[in-house]
């Protein structure tokens, strides 16, 4: 009874049994954020570092949840339910935030394979290592994860863990998911397309040669060039990005938490 005083007491709560009923469900939600975010738990971290990351999360929003959550908490085959949904909710609102991450990555994969003229041997490239990371740092750079985390907490008092909703009305929310996942897949190849037709032009110059100047030794010379016009056009896409790319990150936060709003009761 004194532990569970001191817990308690620590946490400003007097219901130690409703602070444990809690306090799995916040964990639910938090760890896919933490488990697909690469600035919360980078890339290799796996399980461990998400878990880490989501438990010290836990600790911090823990009153925040307990005071929001409803006065009378279900159980039983209901709080498995709760659980999962939590799940459900955690990893749809991570994907939201990280789409013009992922629009980034996708950038590079693509900028890979022009580089390689469309075989990359399944291999992560250098272009798409670099395009991921340089949109990790920009992304913590334009306060994106302070306002994504804010974002979670304020998510706790739209939607708190232990309310029961209706889902009768899912209509919305999935065909807003789906919506917004598209345009990251347009972002993705908008961000890419210089390099893209970059590659177009040097396969159409390579073909004209070797058509009309059928004795010219193109081999070492068109590839190097794929390689270095590849690059060049790459790094100064990302220079321009560098300017629009933040606002794109702050307006996947607000629909993220414009779309946990609609799935409140």
């Amino acid at each position: 009874m004194a532990a569970a005083s001191a817990w308690g007491a620590w946490f400003g709560v007097e219901d130690i049994a409703r602070l444990m009923f809690v306090a799995p469900l916040l964990w639910a939600r938090l760890l896919p954020l933490c488990l697909l975010s690469p600035w919360l738990s980078p890339r290799g971290g796996g399980w461990v570092a998400a878990g880490a990351a989501s438990a010290m999360l836990s600790v911090a929003l823990l009153p925040h949840a307990e005071i929001a959550a409803p006065l009378v908490l279900p159980s039983g085959l209901a709080w498995v339910l709760l659980f999962a949904r939590e799940v459900v909710v955690g990893v749809a609102f991570a994907t939201l935030v990280r789409l013009p991450l992922d629009a980034m990555t996708m950038a590079g994969r693509l900028a890979d394979r022009a580089r390689h003229g469309g075989a990359t041997n399944g291999t992560e490239g250098p272009l798409t290592v670099w395009y991921r990371w340089f949109g990790v740092v920009l992304f913590v750079a334009c306060g994106g994860a302070e306002l994504a985390l804010r974002t979670v907490a304020e998510g706790l008092s739209a939607l708190p863990v232990a309310q029961v909703m209706s889902w009768s009305d899912l209509r919305g929310p999935v065909f807003a998911f789906v919506r917004l996942c598209a345009a990251a897949m347009v972002l993705g190849l908008l961000l890419s397309m210089p390099v893209l037709l970059g590659a177009l032009l040097v396969d159409v110059a390579q073909a004209v040669t070797q058509r009309w100047l059928s004795s010219w030794p193109s081999s070492w010379l068109w590839i190097p060039l794929r390689h270095v016009i590849v690059i060049a056009l790459a790094m100064a896409s990302l220079t321009v990005v560098a300017s629009v790319l933040p606002d794109a990150y702050l307006t996947s936060i607000h629909q993220a938490q414009a779309w946990l709003d609609r799935l409140t009761p």
